[in-house]
C-alpha cells in the first residue's frame, strides 16, 4: 500500500483537530446552559451524543478542567501547515474571539447535533442556528465589555467585511436574535478544501503567460519592494505604461517574487454588473484572494480611454471603488498615472526599445525549426510590438 499523500494526511490532521475544537465548543454550550438555565436543569441529549455522558454529573469546576485541557494550539503545533481555522484567523486578522465565533455560526454544518443545542438554548424549535446573543453571553463572561466585544459583527471588521460570516437579514428581528450565516465556500475552506470560489466564474480569472524583458522585471521588482514595505495592509501599485509593452509583466513577475498568483480582472465584464451586485463581487474577489493567496491585475488603460465617454466614466468609477475596498494587493494598469484621489504607488514601466524587442524575438524563436530569425531586424523596423503580442504571433 503506498504512504497517504501529504495532502491527505493533512486534511486527516485537520479534521481531527476540527473534531477536538467542536468537542471543547460543545463543553463550552453545556456549561453556558447550566450557568444560565433558571432551574438548574442539566440537558444531556448534547453530551450523551458525543459520549460524554460522565459529564452530565461534572460541577462547573470540573467542566471548566475539561475545557481548559483540551489545548487546541498544542494540538495543531504538528500540523503544517497549521489548521485551516488558525491560518483563516492569521490570514484575516481574527482575535480569539472572532474565530470562536465563526466555530461557533460554522458548527452545524460539521455536526448538525448543534443545531439542536441552538434550538434548546433559543427555546425555540425553529431556531437552529447561532445569533450574536448566544455568541456574546457564551464568549465575553463580562457583561460590561459585550457591548464593546460585538464590534465584531460590526460590517467594516473582517468577519463581515471579508464574507466569513453573514447576518440574517430578516428585518423581523432585532440584529442580536438574527442568524449567523457562513456560505459553503467558508465551510468547505474550514474542512480542508479549498477551492475556488463559484460565484465569481472566471471574474478575475488567469493572466496569460508572457515573455519576461528586463524593464518589465526591473518594474516588478520595485512594485514587489513596496508591497512588502506594508505586509499588514493591502498596497495598490499603479503600473504607469503599456499593458502590451510590459506593465502587466512587471505585475506577474512582482506576483513571483511575493509568492502570489497573479489574476486578471475583466474591466468591462466587471462594470456590465450593476452597483449594488459589483459591491458584493469585491468582497467575493477580496475574499478569495485571502483564502487563494492571490493578487488581482486590472488593465485599466483601454476600457477607461474609450470614445464612449459614459463607460470610461463608470470605468474609472468601478476602478476607485476596487483602490478604496478590495482587500487584496492590486495592481492597476494605465498608460498615464491614474487620477484619482488615492493615496497609490506609482511605478514606471519602460517602452521596449528596438534592441529588446529584438532580443525578445529571438529568445521566443529559438526553440523554432524553421524561424524567422534572419528577418527578426526587419520585423522590429516594421511593427513596435510588447512581450505579449510577440509571444502571442510566435505561439
Amino acid at each position: 500500500m503506498s504512504a497517504a499523500s501529504p495532502e491527505i494526511s493533512w486534511r486527516t490532521g485537520n479534521a481531527r483537530w476540527l473534531r477536538l475544537a467542536l468537542r471543547q465548543l460543545r463543553l463550552r454550550l453545556y456549561r453556558h446552559a447550566i450557568a444560565t438555565s433558571p432551574s438548574g436543569e442539566r440537558p444531556i441529549a448534547w453530551l450523551v451524543a458525543a459520549d460524554d455522558v460522565e459529564l452530565t454529573r461534572a460541577t462547573p469546576a470540573e467542566l471548566d478542567r475539561e475545557i481548559t485541557g483540551l489545548d487546541l494550539e498544542l494540538a495543531g503545533a504538528a500540523l503544517v501547515p497549521p489548521p485551516a481555522l488558525v491560518s483563516l484567523g492569521e490570514l484575516a486578522g481574527l482575535s480569539d474571539l472572532e474565530r470562536n465565533l465563526l466555530l461557533l455560526a460554522t458548527a452545524p454544518a460539521f455536526d448538525s447535533a448543534f443545531a439542536q443545542v441552538y434550538a434548546e438554548l433559543a427555546g425555540d424549535a425553529r431556531r437552529v442556528f447561532a445569533t450574536p446573543q448566544l455568541a456574546l453571553s457564551m464568549l465575553v463572561p463580562d457583561a460590561d465589555q459585550r457591548l464593546v466585544a460585538g464590534d465584531c459583527l460590526m460590517v467594516t471588521r473582517p468577519l463581515r467585511r471579508l464574507r466569513l460570516i453573514g447576518l440574517d437579514d430578516d428585518d423581523r428581528q432585532p440584529p442580536l436574535l438574527r442568524a449567523l450565516t457562513v456560505d459553503e465556500r467558508i465551510v468547505d475552506y474550514l474542512r480542508g478544501a479549498n477551492h475556488v470560489e463559484a460565484r465569481l466564474s472566471e471574474l478575475p480569472g488567469p493572466v496569460v503567460e508572457r515573455l519576461p524583458s528586463a524593464a518589465a522585471e526591473r518594474a516588478g521588482c520595485e512594485a514587489a519592494a513596496i508591497i512588502a514595505r506594508d505586509p499588514a495592509h493591502w498596497t495598490t501599485v499603479n503600473l504607469v505604461g503599456s499593458a502590451s509593452h510590459g506593465a502587466l509583466d512587471a505585475a506577474t513577475h512582482a506576483c513571483e517574487l511575493l509568492g502570489l498568483t497573479p489574476r486578471s480582472l475583466d474591466l468591462e465584464r466587471f462594470i456590465a454588473h450593476p452597483y449594488a451586485e459589483r459591491t458584493e463581487l469585491t468582497a467575493l474577489i477580496g475574499r478569495e484572494a485571502l483564502l487563494a493567496g492571490l493578487a488581482v491585475i486590472v488593465d485599466a488603460d483601454d476600457l477607461c480611454n474609450a470614445i464612449d465617454g459614459s463607460r470610461s466614466a463608470e470605468a474609472e468609477r468601478a476602478v476607485n471603488a476596487l483602490i478604496g475596498s478590495l482587500d487584496a494587493t492590486l495592481f492597476v494598469v494605465s498608460g498615464d498615472r491614474w487620477p484619482g484621489d488615492s493615496d497609490v504607488a506609482t511605478v514606471r514601466v519602460s517602452r521596449l526599445s528596438r534592441v529588446e524587442q529584438a532580443a525578445l524575438w529571438r529568445s521566443a524563436l529559438s526553440p523554432c525549426a524553421n524561424s524567422v530569425n534572419g528577418e527578426v531586424d526587419a520585423i522590429v523596423q516594421q511593427f513596435d510590438l510588447g512581450p505579449g503580442a510577440i509571444a502571442a504571433v510566435v505561439r
